[in-house]
């Protein structure tokens, strides 16, 4: 596995490694491990803080070159998985792909994210409220409408469904008008599945 979980007192901290990037910050953690170390079942409940989820995974060779994941080399894929995953404080959700980004603070509000099964079988259940961030669109950056509700909506699949309310606001000039700069504001409604 190439992430590193450290103990600190009564958490587990998650980091980064030079081969990979994925899960960053601190856990409770209540896990059982069992079956064989090729494809184990993991089964418990972890509780997040001050945590970050990197989306898509980055793989990196020796030298540090970004790579892709063959299907036979992701162990994560011959994991069991059984677990609830609750959210505390500053959990934050990161993805980056070609000109677009999000970097999104998520809410679980006292409710677990469910894990279940394994690989290409693997289902995942919850809502997660995104109470605020940053979307960058098509050169365009929007913040989290904080007067909306956001979510992401995980009905079993691994991609969720996103429900996000967002704004950017452009300064332009308007010359008629003795050159007097007004705002135009972009309302942005992102509705779909993740991919």
């Amino acid at each position: 596995v190439n992430w590193k979980v450290s103990n600190i007192g009564d958490k587990i901290r998650f980091t980064d490694t030079s081969y990979m990037e994925y899960l960053r910050g601190d856990a409770d953690v209540e896990l059982e491990v069992t079956g064989l170390i090729e494809a184990p079942n993991i089964k418990g409940v972890m509780k997040v803080q001050d945590f970050t989820y990197l989306y898509p995974v980055k793989m990196k060779t020796k030298s540090g070159e970004d790579r892709s994941i063959n299907p036979e080399d992701n162990y994560a894929m011959r994991i069991n998985w059984d677990m609830d995953v609750y959210g505390g404080d500053n959990v934050r959700f990161y993805s980056s792909y070609l000109n677009n980004y999000a970097d999104v603070i998520i809410d679980f509000k006292g409710q677990p994210l469910r894990i279940r099964d394994r690989g290409r079988n693997m289902r995942i259940y919850g809502t997660l409220d995104v109470s605020r961030g940053v979307y960058k669109y098509m050169n365009t950056e929007f913040r989290v409408d904080d007067m909306r509700a956001s979510k992401a909506m995980f009905d079993g699949q691994a991609r969720p469904v996103l429900d996000v309310w967002a704004r950017s606001t452009f300064r332009r000039i308007r010359l008629e008008e003795e050159n007097r700069v007004e705002d135009l504001i972009v309302n942005l409604r992102v509705w779909g599945r993740v991919g």
